[in-house]
């Protein structure tokens, strides 16, 4: 009888993710190649359609693009998909990536005003192509992105390796949470 209750608990064990617990699945939601899925159905996971914004090629301004996600009570969660949307490449010719290749979002953080704090990686700055107008289109991409596709999100502050930053290439003042400036839009 002992060697059931031993066969049984291992069979259980193994169910759960290759003898992982669910909780401790490596599939995240949002992980790029991975299609989570609900319940035991297999029916795909709810999907949720936020606004992305791209800079041009031409340097013209940011346009909007829609996107998925998934769907999620978290705000902060949602927060992280499009980030990690905005750190993969355009979807279309003619868009740019708004931020540094190599660029990782370290803490995103929410507080119960709405502002959002985000912390990027050292690659924000130290890979940043200079120069204003990218400066501005990358971080109103990052703004923008946020305020349109997780309503919780008022204002974002954005921080790099946890620290505050006064600047990313010397022409935005980043000291104070910041909204979209309607102006950095592509006409």
């Amino acid at each position: 009888m002992r060697r059931i209750g031993v066969l049984l608990l291992a069979c259980a064990s193994l169910a759960c993710d290759g003898g992982k617990p669910a909780s401790q699945s490596p599939l995240a939601p949002g992980a790029p190649g991975e299609t989570p899925v609900a319940g035991d159905d297999m029916s795909p996971a709810p999907r949720l359609a936020v606004t992305l914004l791209w800079p041009t090629a031409g340097a013209t301004g940011l346009v909007p693009r829609g996107a998925e996600i998934f769907a999620t009570s978290s705000p902060v969660d949602r927060a992280k998909q499009v980030l990690g949307l905005l750190l993969g490449p355009p979807p279309e010719r003619g868009l740019v990536a708004p931020l540094p290749e190599g660029t990782r979002v370290e803490v995103v953080f929410i507080d119960a005003s709405g502002t959002a704090t985000v912390s990027f990686s050292r690659e924000m700055v130290d890979k940043a192509p200079g120069g204003s107008a990218w400066e501005i289109a990358a971080v109103n991409a990052v703004v923008g992105s946020l305020t349109r596709s997780v309503p919780k999100i008022k204002r974002v502050r954005i921080l790099v390796s946890g620290q505050q930053v006064d600047t990313l290439t010397g022409h935005l003042d980043l000291r104070q949470p910041l909204i979209l400036d309607e102006r950095s839009l592509a006409p």
